[in-house]
Parts: structure tokens; C-alpha cells; sequence
């Protein structure tokens, strides 16, 4: 999920206006009651939002929404719930496929890596092996060109 642009607390170091949490059982991926919280930030004065109660600790899963995302301008009614899940679960979801998108980009570069290591090596075996074939042949046609030459007798 994406991390909160704001913060909780206020220029001043002060928390903010509102620490409600959504009703009783309403917990992020973490297990923590997720916060309704207001943006104190010059970018997002005044703005309400809903984020992990865990943010920036260890146990932090990142959920994050802006209120006025999941309900419009009103500030004073509840998100859906159920809204808010399936919104996290999409989060989620992206943050996931991100992550496999960069693992499969670094697999590729590992592969492309590997394959011109390989290619390197196969060019050097069949130089390896067509400078020893020359050798044979030319020893072969040494060979021959001494018993043609009639100083073999």
C-alpha cells in the first residue's frame, strides 16, 4: 500500500484532532484498529484519513486511504467497511504485483546475464575445438605430403 503523505501530528508536534478508530473489530492486515486521523500538512491541510495504527513501527502492513477517496467530500460519515477492505485488499494487490514485476526485471537481467556468460563459453569451446580439428588436419596433411614426397622409401 502506499505510505501516508501526511502526517498525524501537527506542525507544533501535537497529535491530531482525531484519533477515532473505525467500530470494534474493524482491523488492518496487522491486527490494530485502524485510525481516522486528519492531515495537518500544508499540501493537505485539514484533510481526514484512515491509516494503520501501526505506522512506521515494525508491524506497520501500510494500509492507508484518504477519507474523501472512499466517501466524497463528507467528512463526518463512516467509510463502507466494506469499501475499506476491498480497497486495502486492492492496495495490496498492487504493491504485490510491483514487487513481482521488479523480481521478474531482475530475473531477466540475471538470465541475460547468464545466457551471454554461456554464449562466451560456447564460443570459446568451439574455438577450442576447431583450432584442435586444424591441428589434426594439418598434421594429417603433413603426414600425407611426407609419404607422398617419396623421401619415405
Amino acid at each position: 500500500m502506499r505510505r501516508p503523505t501526511t502526517s498525524s501530528t501537527s506542525a507544533t508536534g501535537s497529535r491530531a484532532s482525531s484519533l477515532n478508530a473505525l467500530p470494534p473489530g474493524e482491523t488492518c492486515e496487522c491486527g490494530e484498529l485502524i485510525l481516522h486521523l486528519t492531515s495537518h500538512t500544508p499540501k493537505n491541510p485539514s484533510r481526514r484519513f484512515w491509516r494503520c495504527r501501526n505506522f512506521e513501527t515494525p508491524k506497520d502492513c501500510g494500509f492507508f486511504l484518504w477519507d474523501d477517496f472512499v466517501q466524497g467530500q463528507g467528512a463526518e460519515r463512516q467509510p463502507d467497511l466494506e469499501l475499506l477492505k476491498i480497497m486495502h485488499e486492492l492496495e495490496d494487490l498492487k504493491r504485490k504485483h510491483d514487487e513481482l514485476s521488479r523480481k521478474l526485471e531482475e530475473s531477466k537481467k540475471k538470465n541475460n546475464k547468464l545466457q551471454r556468460k554461456l554464449d562466451c563459453e560456447t564460443m570459446k569451446n568451439n574455438v577450442a575445438f576447431f583450432s584442435v580439428g586444424f591441428a589434426v588436419l594439418l598434421w594429417v596433411v603433413g603426414l600425407g605430403l611426407f609419404f607422398t614426397s617419396g623421401k619415405f622409401k
